[in-house]
């Protein structure tokens, strides 16, 4: 009978941590070592049933399963395939709003922050995505009706010269940089490297210091 009650406890002990957990969270830094590796709008959202997903932006990249210990200090992950973290469990600080997870991945310690949120955050590839015309440019002496669209399939459509022979292609903006690369369809093209950043949800700048570039676009909303 004790042992029972002491499975009933653990039982309940698990599903109050796990509501704990529960929710949104966004990873605010990450350090490897001395060196900060944090990605761009990385977010876990935790359900009480345990089940957990996680992305960047708008793109979810991860689902499967996760356990915290009654004392809530341990948190281990297993994927949708049944693989658990090969890395191990990480050791976990819990308070209403803030987390932090600890471990050691190839023998460098690793520190995750994260802070409940409402909502996700939003990446530079979601931003991106649209109908862009260029207002300001170093490189074009005739920028009218310049313009380019960034497709959500991850195709690009430059028009009216705005890359010469580079008009259509793939672009990709990584998770831990701010740097869009187009890459041509184009073999004889070389791809092209830009710093990105943004003003609001209506402007974007695209610059290469290399070549003192500077594009800026509004986003064309005839």
């Amino acid at each position: 009978m004790k042992r029972v009650t002491l499975l009933i406890l653990a039982i309940i002990a698990t599903q109050y941590l796990s509501a704990q957990v529960a929710g949104l969270w966004e990873v605010k830094e990450v350090t490897t070592g001395a060196e900060t590796t944090t990605p761009v709008a990385r977010w876990f959202q935790f359900s009480p049933d345990n089940t957990m997903q996680s992305g960047n932006g708008g793109i979810e990249h991860s689902r499967g399963t996760y356990i915290i210990t009654p004392d809530h200090s341990v948190l281990i992950f297993t994927d949708q395939f049944g693989k658990t973290d090969a890395y191990g469990a990480f050791t976990v600080t819990l308070n209403e709003n803030t987390m932090s997870w600890s471990r050691v991945e190839e023998g460098q310690p690793v520190k995750v922050s994260l802070q409940r949120i409402t909502t996700k955050p939003e990446g530079p590839w979601d931003q991106a995505i649209g109908s862009w015309k260029l207002v300001e440019s170093t490189e074009h002496d005739e920028i009218a009706d310049q313009q380019i669209q960034i497709c959500w399939d991850r195709e690009y459509r430059a028009e009216n010269g705005l890359l010469d022979d580079n008009t259509r292609g793939v672009w990709y903006i990584a998770a831990r940089q701010q740097g869009l690369k187009l890459m041509s369809f184009n073999p004889d093209q070389p791809d092209l490297d830009f710093a990105i950043s943004f003003f609001n949800d209506y402007r974007m700048i695209w610059t290469n210091e290399e070549d003192s570039l500077k594009l800026v676009f509004d986003r064309n909303l005839e």
